[in-house]
């Protein structure tokens, strides 16, 4: 929650070149988003969110930020927003798996 809104925010993800978005030094970019019942993960398409720093991009890295509708305090409501974005056709984000926090995985990655 930011001052008027969820958002979901990964910083100093780096690509390859200097602010060059096509080319990645990594085979996928997997994003996990944790919401207080579920874990959503998805492949990102390298472009959808994906904000530069200017000159501090090739040490920083980039920031990916998705955000929620303006006021709205209903966490479930403004995941659920977040989520149509990266679903939409309008970019090429594949949503690979979306599972419970009771979820064993999730309990046994928490627990080392």
């Amino acid at each position: 929650w930011s001052s008027t809104r969820w958002k979901f925010q990964i910083s100093g993800v780096k690509f390859a070149g200097q602010g060059n978005r096509c080319a990645s030094s990594f085979d996928e970019l997997v994003l996990a988003l944790w919401s207080p019942i579920r874990l959503y993960i998805y492949r990102h398409d390298l472009t959808f969110g994906v904000s530069l720093a200017g000159k501090l991009t090739n040490s920083a890295g980039c920031k990916i930020s998705l955000y929620g509708p303006n006021h709205e305090k209903n966490w479930s409501l403004a995941v659920g927003a977040i989520l149509a974005k990266l679903d939409a056709p309008a970019n090429a984000c594949k949503r690979i798996a979306e599972l419970p926090l009771t979820d064993d995985r999730i309990i046994i990655a928490l627990a080392s």
